[in-house]
């Protein structure tokens, strides 16, 4: 048991790992772009749900070698966190002392975040013609009233939106417009419009639907990190220790 917990608050073991996360990342970022028909769907799926489809594939390993290594190196900042904390209760300074663990809060909780939309979120999408309603998860229905697009000169597009209502039992819940980094919530429910296209009925608006329950906690991450950054610069600063 001792060997394994000195194994874990070691920072050679942290190093170690993340320089095993940069390789096998690495080597995703060559196998990925000549592998579409593996990787072309894996940004509009739930990251087990994508897992599940490509198992067994010889050239996934390693995204899976990356996951079990991210594992290992949130058991190495839980414990080497929790062993600081410990030593340092007694000890002066304890906010600059403190600082590095709310980043490693920080970066706990941003995996616990892209782990829980992983596992529990909702991806959906598709064409939608103007006039036409596709169905929303909790039984509502999105309508897209009508599109709108802003050509440049030349003709290619510059802008582009559409107008989107939803029902539910027939009542209209919400509606808004949908456009470029504008995109509408209902429910925990996140309806993106990510370009437009032609299709056999005429224009039609490529709607992207998405649930993550892990947003916030992964956000609430990214601002704990940022914080004991800035507390750990501050004070470095201020004391020059």
């Amino acid at each position: 048991m001792r060997k394994a917990i000195d194994f874990f608050i070691s920072l050679k073991t942290a190093v170690w790992l993340m320089l095993a996360v940069l390789a096998v990342l690495f080597a995703g970022s060559a196998i990925m772009p000549a592998r579409p028909d593996i990787y072309g769907d894996m940004n509009d799926m739930l990251l087990f749900d994508w897992l599940r489809e490509t198992a067994g594939r010889p050239m996934n390993f390693w995204f899976v070698a990356a996951l079990g290594l991210l594992a290992v190196l949130a058991v190495n900042t839980v414990v080497c966190s929790l062993d600081s904390i410990i030593k340092k209760l007694n000890r002066r300074e304890f906010l600059l002392r403190i600082s590095p663990q709310l980043m490693h809060l920080g970066f706990l909780l941003i995996l616990l975040g892209h782990l829980l939309g992983a596992g529990w979120g909702f991806k959906t999408g598709g064409a939608l013609n103007e006039g036409r309603s596709g169905m929303l998860p909790g039984g509502k229905v999105l309508l897209l009233r009508s599109l709108d697009m802003e050509l440049y000169p030349s003709g290619m597009p510059r802008d582009w939106s559409a107008n989107v209502e939803v029902y539910e039992n027939n009542n209209r819940v919400a509606g808004g417009t949908l456009g470029a980094n504008r995109p509408l919530f209902v429910d925990g429910i996140g309806i993106y419009l990510k370009s437009l296209t032609q299709t056999n009925e005429g224009p039609a608006a490529v709607i992207h639907v998405a649930r993550d329950p892990g947003a916030l906690w992964a956000l609430a991450g990214a601002i704990v990190f940022t914080i004991g950054n800035f507390i750990f610069l501050w004070l470095k600063t201020r004391t020059g220790v």
